[in-house]
C-alpha cells in the first residue's frame, strides 16, 4: 500500500488455525470478489485484500486473509497478514519514533481484533488471536541519524549516495558485499535515496522536513511545525527486511527474539552492521596516488595495470591483461586491492573523492529531547506507544460490549461483502464498515440500538 510505503511499516502474519470455531462455523470475516456473465456464470471468484483505518488516528492500513480453496467455491480462512505503519497508526506520524518492534505487533493484534469485532466474529474467537502464532514476513527499522554544524543531514545523504554509486562500479563490491543497486527519485520535493542489497534488504535514505502527499500525517498546525522543525535535523536510514532476509534470518521473524529489549536492540545492530558492510565502511580505499616505495609491492605487470590505471586508460586494452583470461585479470585487481587499496574497477578520480561517511555508527535508540517534552504524544517512543497500546485494550473492550447487545441482522447485498464463505449472505449492523444494509434493516437496527443503549444505560458506561 502506497500510503504505507515509509518507515517503521510492520508486516504481521497472524495464524487462526489453532482456534477451534466449531460452535462459530463461517465467523471470519472475509471480502470475495467475483465477476459473471449477463446469465449469471461466475467467471472469476476472489479473495480480496481490505483497507481498515487505525481506532486511534484513523490512518489506513492493510488486512489480507489468507486462505485455502474448497468445494463448490468456498474458502478456509488459516489467518490474516497485517501491515500498517505504527507510528502513524498510533500517534498521528512517524516523523519521530524509536525502533519498538514488539510493542509494535502488541498494538497490530489489538487493531487486527477492533477488525474481527466490526465484523462480527464473536468474542470467544477474537480473543484467542495471539502473538504466539504470528510471524514478522516484513519490516522496516529506521534509524535516526542526527547533522551537525559543519555535516547537514542533507549533506550527509549526497555522501551517502555518492558512495554507494562509486562503489556500485566495483565488481568486487556487488559479489562480496551484496551491493546490487542505487537509484534515487525526487516526489513532493523529498529527493529520495535507495541503495539495494541483493540479500532481501534495501536501504532507504532522506530527510523528513515536512508532511508528504503520500504520507498520513494529522496533527495541530503548531505540533506539525515543532515536530518536522525536529525531524528535519535527522537523516532517517531505514533498512527495510523482506522475505528473502527472512528466509535466511528465521530468528528476526519471530516476535520472540524482539521481546527483550536488550536483544531487539542487538539484532537491529546485527542490521546496522550488514548495512555498514555493504556500503564498505570498514574497508580502507586509498585517496593519493601511492609512492614508488609501496608499488615495489607489486609484479612488473601489476605495476603497467596500475600505471595505466593512474593515467585513466582502459586498463583492459592494456597490453598486460589485453587477451588475458577472466581469471587472471581478477588475479591482478585483486593484487592491487590487497596490496594498495585500490579498486581499478573505480576510475581514479572518484576513488580518491569516496566519502567516508565517517557518521554511519550505530545511533542506538532515539529519545526525545527533554526541551521537547510537550510533543512526546506525537513521538513513536516507549513510554507513549505504552499509552497507545492502553487505548487500543479499551478499543477492543468497547468493540466487545457492543457486540454483546447489538442483534445480529442478516440482509442481501449484490456487491462484494464481509463474509466468511457464502458470498451473498452476510452478517450486517449499522457499525459494519463496509457492508450496506437496506433502509428497512438500518431504521429496526438504529431504533433497537437505541432502546438498548436506554434500557442498559450503556452510553455512560463507555465514557468511563
Amino acid at each position: 500500500m502506497k500510503e504505507q510505503d515509509m518507515c517503521d511499516s510492520i508486516e504481521l502474519s497472524f495464524s487462526v488455525g489453532h482456534i477451534d470455531t466449531t460452535n462459530h462455523p463461517k465467523c471470519w470475516p472475509l471480502v470475495i470478489n467475483s465477476k459473471a456473465t449477463h446469465d449469471g456464470e461466475l467467471l472469476n471468484r476472489h479473495t480480496s485484500r481490505v483497507t481498515a483505518k487505525s481506532p486511534l488516528t484513523k490512518a489506513k492500513y492493510e488486512i489480507r486473509p489468507e486462505v485455502t480453496a474448497m468445494e463448490g467455491g468456498n474458502y478456509a480462512v488459516r489467518g490474516y497478514t497485517v501491515s500498517v505503519n505504527m507510528p502513524a497508526g498510533t500517534v498521528s506520524t512517524n516523523a519521530l519514533l524509536d525502533i519498538l518492534v514488539f510493542l509494535a505487533a502488541l498494538c497490530a493484534r489489538r487493531m487486527l481484533q477492533c477488525y474481527l469485532l466490526d465484523n462480527h466474529c464473536p468474542w470467544e474467537v477474537v480473543k484467542q488471536v495471539s502473538l504466539n502464532e504470528a510471524a514478522l514476513t516484513s519490516i522496516d527499522l529506521t534509524s535516526l541519524m542526527l547533522g551537525s554544524e559543519k555535516v547537514s543531514a542533507e549533506v550527509m545523504k549526497k555522501d551517502l549516495e555518492k558512495r554507494a554509486s562509486t562503489l556500485l562500479l566495483s565488481s568486487r563490491m556487488r559479489r562480496e558485499n551484496s551491493l546490487s543497486k542505487v537509484t534515487s527519485f525526487t516526489e513532493d520535493n523529498t529527493y529520495t535515496v535507495y541503495v539495494h542489497h541483493s540479500r532481501g534488504m534495501r536501504l532507504k535514505a532522506y530527510v523528513k522536513d515536512r508532511p508528504t502527499a503520500k504520507s498520513f500525517c494529522d496533527l495541530p498546525k503548531d505540533v506539525e511545525k515543532a515536530v518536522f522543525l525536529e525531524s528535519a535535523k535527522y537523516l532517517r536510514i531505514e533498512a527495510k527486511l523482506g522475505a528473502a532476509w527472512f528466509r535466511q534470518h528465521p530468528d528476526f521473524s519471530s516476535l520472540q527474539s524482539w521481546k527483550n529489549p536488550k536483544k531487539a536492540r542487538a539484532m537491529h545492530k546485527a542490521v546496522f552492521c550488514e548495512l555498514r558492510n555493504m556500503l564498505g565502511l570498514d574497508m580502507e580505499f586509498r585517496k593519493r596516488a601511492p609512492k614508488p616505495k609501496y608499488e615495489e609491492k607489486l609484479t612488473p605487470a601489476q605495476k603497467e595495470v596500475l600505471t595505466a590505471y593512474l593515467k585513466g586508460e582502459d586498463i583492459l586494452e592494456h597490453e598486460a591483461l589485453k587477451g588475458m583470461t577472466k581469471q587472471y585479470v581478477s588475479k591482478v585487481k585483486k593484487a592491487i586491492w590487497e596490496k594498495l587499496h585500490i579498486d581499478v574497477d573505480i576510475p581514479w578520480k572518484e576513488h580518491a573523492r569516496i566519502p567516508k561517511l565517517e557518521w554511519f555508527e550505530y545511533p542506538g535508540r532515539y529519545v526525545l529531547p527533554k526541551h521537547l517534552a510537550h510533543l512526546a504524544e506525537y513521538a513513536f517512543v516507549r513510554e507513549t506507544v505504552n499509552e497507545k497500546l492502553v487505548l487500543l485494550r479499551e478499543e477492543v473492550r468497547r468493540r466487545r460490549m457492543q457486540s454483546e447487545t447489538v442483534p445480529v441482522l442478516e440482509t442481501v447485498n449484490p456487491q462484494p461483502t464481509v463474509n466468511a464463505v457464502a458470498p451473498l449472505t452476510v452478517k450486517a449492523s449499522p457499525r459494519t464498515p463496509g457492508v450496506k444494509a437496506s433502509a428497512p434493516v438500518v431504521k429496526v437496527a438504529a431504533e433497537w440500538v437505541a432502546r438498548m443503549k436506554h434500557k442498559h444505560n450503556i452510553g455512560a458506561g463507555l465514557k468511563k
